[in-house]
C-alpha cells in the first residue's frame, strides 16, 4: 500500500490475530463478517479518500469531527477487504462469498418473510409498517445495505453458492 503525500488511512494492526483467534477452534464451518469495507485499491485511493474512512456517529448523524462528542459517539472506519482476505487465508480459510448486505438479506428471503408477516391475520398495520421500515433501512444501498458481507470457510464443501451470496440485484 502506498499513500500519497498528506493522505490519511486506517490500518487494523490486530486483524491477522483476531481472525486467527476467531477461527482457531473451527474444524468445519463458516466465518461470516458484516461491516463497511472495500478492497485496498478503493479504500486507499488518494483521490476518493484523502482523509481515510474514520468517521463519528452521534445521535444517528455522521460527522468528521472525531472529538466533537467524546464518550457520546461511535467511531468507525471501513474494513480493508484485501487484508481481510489475506488474514483469512493465513488462518486456513477459503473464500465462500462476498456481497452487499442488501443482496445478502434479499437472497436469504427477506422479501418472502415480509410477505409472510403481511399475510398473517394477527399482523397489525402498525406492526407491518414498522417491520417494513426496519427492513428498508437494512437494505438501503446508501445506508446499511451497503455493508459488505464476506464469508470464509474451513472444510466447507465447494458447490453452489449459499443463498445469501447467490442473489444479484439488477444493478450488477
Amino acid at each position: 500500500m502506498q499513500l500519497a503525500e498528506g493522505q490519511s488511512a486506517e490500518v487494523c494492526l490486530a486483524l491477522d490475530g483476531w481472525i486467527a483467534d476467531a477461527v482457531e477452534p473451527l474444524e468445519r464451518g463458516l466465518l461470516l463478517l458484516i461491516d463497511y469495507g472495500a478492497v485496498a485499491t478503493a479504500l486507499y485511493d488518494a483521490v476518493r479518500r484523502p482523509q481515510g474512512t474514520v468517521r463519528a456517529f452521534a445521535r444517528h448523524r455522521l460527522s468528521d469531527d472525531l472529538y466533537g462528542h467524546v464518550g457520546r459517539q461511535d467511531l468507525t472506519a471501513h474494513v480493508d477487504l484485501t487484508a481481510l482476505g489475506r488474514a483469512a487465508d493465513a488462518a486456513g480459510l477459503a473464500p465462500v462469498g462476498e456481497t452487499s448486505q442488501a443482496e445478502f438479506l434479499i437472497g436469504n428471503g427477506a422479501e418472502a418473510l415480509l410477505q409472510e408477516v403481511q399475510a398473517d391475520p394477527a399482523t397489525t398495520l402498525a406492526g407491518y409498517v414498522e417491520l417494513r421500515s426496519a427492513l428498508m433501512r437494512l437494505i438501503d444501498p446508501a445506508g446499511m445495505g451497503g455493508f459488505r458481507v464476506t464469508a470464509f470457510g474451513r472444510a466447507w464443501p465447494a458447490g453452489a453458492p449459499l443463498a445469501g451470496f447467490a442473489y444479484r440485484g439488477p444493478h450488477r
